[in-house]
Order: C-alpha cells, then structure tokens, then sequence
C-alpha cells in the first residue's frame, strides 16, 4: 500500500493515508464512492459488472463547497439543507490542512492559521 491516497479531485492536493495499510483513507479528506448514477452517459450503474468510482475531496475543498452552497446534505428529517459550521469548527478544519500540508487553501493567498483558530476561540 502507499503512503499517498488519492488527490483531492477539486484542488488535487496530494492526500496522504491516515494509516499506510489502506488503499485509499485520506487524512483530512473524504472519499466518496459510487457504482453509478442513473442518468449519467458516462457511468451508469445498470449491467452485471458496474464500475466503482473512487474520489477523495479534501476537507478545505468541502468547506469552501459549503461556503457556496453546492453541498447538500440529506436524512430523513432534512432534505437539501444547507450546512453550517462554527467558526471554531471552520478554524479547527484549516488548521489541520495547513498542518498535515503546509497550506489549507492551496494557491491561495498565505493566512495565519494561529490567529484564526484564536480568534474563533480555540488556543493555540
């Protein structure tokens, strides 16, 4: 198994395995996986042998999909609600990307993480 799983497949951050014996577990990432959607014409889950998917979206990738209301979030009590998170949970997410990789928004402009997670109420 390899130390990397796969990158994240918005900003393509490489991802590396919480633990080196998984195929695919990112740290600070999720993966997501599907047989196929019905409807799409380019992988549809009808057939005996339907191929699997296998996408991981890093976290700062999936707070800044909330951010622009493109992640829905569905049960049975709620449907298509829209998420919402602390500004300390926002701050505790960053600062593990910029841990675990140096920087949690990629290309983006340098931000100081420190005074973020102080200012959302967490010690640093």
């Amino acid at each position: 198994m390899s130390r990397l799983a796969l990158p994240c497949i918005k900003c393509n951050k490489p991802l590396i395995n919480v633990d080196e014996g998984e195929d695919n577990q990112p740290y600070v990432g999720t993966e997501f996986t599907t047989y196929g959607h019905y409807g799409s014409t380019i992988h549809d889950e009808l057939g005996d042998n339907p191929l699997k998917l296998v996408v991981n979206l890093c976290d700062t990738c999936i707070l800044r999909a909330i951010e622009a209301g493109v992640i829905q979030s569905r049960s049975e009590t709620i449907a298509l609600a829209r998420h919402h998170l602390t500004p300390e949970a926002k701050a505790w997410v960053l600062a593990q990307n910029e841990k675990q990789y140096g920087s949690a928004w990629g290309e983006d402009e340098p931000v100081d993480y420190d005074a973020l997670m102080l200012k959302a109420g967490w010690s640093v």
